[in-house]
């Protein structure tokens, strides 16, 4: 027992401790914990058919099921309508199975995903910025608890990943900021800008998150070195 109490005393001390390296403790559980929420109410949308009551939703899983199975010519040519490609790109494996694109279960499992890679961000955002191990948790719970976050995140529609995307690359932005050194371009490439591009064929929002997240990047390095 007092063994175990000290591992959850250091726990909690790691929590708290101000961020200087890109690990920070907690991210992983965070995510798996924001999965794992977004599949317990899948399993409830989806029995009801909720999931589906919106007519784009059943377009998107159309859309990303054409990739791999139409008598018109399967392939990327599936594509290109007024919706960008990455969600179907994304939400096409999950519907290989004609029972879970029937249902829509395939679109719930990538919701869940992003669920749990939005939760893990806010998080990421909210230590980078100081907050302790309860401003941390109550970003997460925003998330995860939001009727409107769970819902979307059940259906096909887009906005799961475009979330996911926008939020990732704010967690990379806030690494940016925070880090004590300047960012080396690799660093800001990986972190930054793919999340950003995710956003950017996701949905049109996105395209915004690229243009401020330029100039702020360009702000920093011009704040720190002057060049």
């Amino acid at each position: 027992m007092l063994q175990f109490a000290g591992t959850a005393t250091r726990l909690w001390q790691d929590l708290d401790r101000p961020i200087s390296g890109r690990r920070i403790p907690g991210s992983a559980p965070v995510m798996a914990t924001g999965v794992v929420v977004g599949l317990v109410v899948d399993v409830f949308l989806v029995r009801t058919g909720f999931n589906l009551a919106y007519s784009d939703a059943q377009s998107h899983l159309t859309i990303a099921r054409r990739l791999f199975d139409t008598a018109s010519g399967i392939g990327i040519q599936q594509l290109g309508t007024v919706w960008l490609p990455v969600p179907h790109l994304l939400l096409a494996p999950m519907v290989l199975s004609r029972w879970m694109w029937h249902t829509g279960w395939g679109a719930a499992l990538l919701g869940s995903m992003c669920l749990g890679v939005t939760a893990c961000a806010v998080y990421r955002c909210v230590a980078r910025w100081g907050g302790g191990w309860v401003a941390r948790l109550l970003g997460v719970a925003v998330v995860v608890i939001n009727p409107s976050m769970l819902y979307l995140c059940a259906t096909a529609l887009t906005e799961p990943v475009l979330i996911a995307a926008m939020a990732m690359c704010l967690a990379g932005l806030s690494g940016v900021i925070t880090r004590q050194r300047v960012s080396s371009s690799g660093e800001v490439a990986v972190f930054c800008g793919i999340p950003a591009a995710l956003a950017a064929l996701s949905r049109y929002e996105g395209w915004a998150l690229c243009l401020t997240g330029a100039v702020l990047v360009a702000a920093v390095v011009w704040r720190r070195t002057r060049s």
